[in-house]
């Protein structure tokens, strides 16, 4: 699939797009299986050390896990679609993992004021159905 010049390959930008979805996803699974207090910097500092130490690390498959292929690949080139794939597939694994351990833990989620705004949303509805 080639890109228009000057852009990334969408594989890669979808794949981008998958992981930052699979991190929010375990940043509110944490948020819902720890406190408050704690779920923030849990999540920040665990997402911090998740991007910045495995491409540090000295087997260079490692490195190729956290993040999909930026900087690699010009529209001259191909890219491997596992190269690709792999960080979206291990980012989706650490959200199910992430989502299983918050729904077998015994605290009830906490859904804040999630709920809270359906009467608004009733009310609203219901003035713009009237003529």
């Amino acid at each position: 699939m080639d890109s228009p010049p000057g852009w990334r390959d969408v594989r890669i930008i979808a794949s981008a797009g998958v992981i930052v979805c699979a991190h929010a996803v375990v940043g509110y699974a944490v948020g819902m299986w720890l406190p408050a207090v704690a779920a923030v910097p849990v999540v920040l500092v665990g997402d911090y050390l998740w991007n910045v130490y495995p491409p540090a690390m000295e087997p260079l498959w490692l490195r190729h896990l956290t993040r999909p292929a930026s900087g690699c690949c010009m529209n001259t080139f191909a890219a491997d679609p596992g190269g690709i794939g792999a960080p979206a597939l291990l980012a989706l694994g650490l959200a199910a993992l992430a989502i299983a351990a918050a729904a077998a833990s015994g605290h009830t989620p906490r859904l804040g004021n999630l709920l809270g705004f359906v009467p608004y949303l009733q009310r609203l509805a219901r003035e713009m159905e009237r003529p």
